[in-house]
């Protein structure tokens, strides 16, 4: 991992440890500079799977370098309660419980949050 990545990776932690239950909104406003069109991470490499669009590829090597350490965990939350009350949603169909098989034909988002402590909705799978 390169030294710019593990950087981000201790701004990220030290950010979720302040605040907790961390969105992609919230980090799209505290990290302007990792912003990226057409940059999409997918859930366990299924690419109707999408965790989050918008963010450059060292920023997601960051969180997956957390998520694969288990220092956070990454927790499905609501669109609305969380990503509407953060200011963004991304326009496509939401994850409903159920966490979609693999292999699945429509694109479905699943919003997540991310914490030092994780919650039920602890999704295990890698991000891509």
């Amino acid at each position: 991992m390169n030294l710019k990545v593990l950087d981000l990776s201790r701004q990220i932690l030290a950010y979720v440890r302040e605040y907790d239950h961390v969105s992609f909104v919230e980090f799209q406003k505290w990290f302007p500079t990792y912003k990226s069109k057409g940059c999409t991470w997918y859930f366990c490499a299924d690419r109707n799977i999408v965790l989050w669009e918008g963010m450059n590829k060292e920023f997601y090597q960051a969180l997956q370098n957390l998520l694969d350490t288990e220092t956070i965990s990454m927790n499905a939350c609501s669109p609305l309660m969380v990503y509407m009350a953060d200011g963004g949603l991304l326009r496509m169909k939401v994850f409903n419980g159920k966490i979609p098989r693999i292999g699945s034909k429509t694109p479905t988002w699943i919003p997540v949050t991310f914490s030092t402590s994780p919650t039920e909705h602890v999704l295990r799978g890698k991000g891509c």
